[in-house]
């Protein structure tokens, strides 16, 4: 009986942790979107094997690539008050790293390898 008690005890956490996750998922979307953080009409999209990757490009002179953290919710917006003062002297570009921001979310496991190889690329 005690077997039974402790499953359907850890079968109730993990459902409301689930849930929890969903909940704040959802928050960060609203709260993103309600501040037009996810809708720059700038973006630009590049079509990589394992999925669509945004980015944004801007002002004119050498390139320069700014990239954000990597945590869950972080996306190329972070930069945004910075790019008005660096693209009077360079080309800048940012990304919504694959995973974050505007990129796609594809069901893999996110690794420093798979970053520098999306890094690798050419975007233009």
């Amino acid at each position: 009986m005690k077997t039974k008690s402790k499953l359907l005890t850890l079968l109730i956490l993990s459902a409301s942790t689930a849930a929890a996750t969903a909940v704040i998922n959802k928050f960060v979307k609203l709260s993103a979107s309600s501040k037009n953080i996810l809708s720059d009409a700038k973006s630009l999209c590049y079509k990589w094997r394992f999925g669509n990757i945004h980015y944004t490009k801007s002002g004119t002179g050498k390139p320069l690539l700014l990239i954000h953290d990597l945590t869950a919710y972080s996306n190329s917006y972070e930069w945004n008050s910075m790019i008005s003062l660096l693209k009077e002297q360079y080309t800048v570009y940012t990304i919504d790293l694959l995973g974050c921001g505007r990129s796609e979310k594809p069901d893999l496991t996110y690794t420093n390898y798979l970053y520098v190889q999306m890094l690798s690329l050419r975007f233009y």
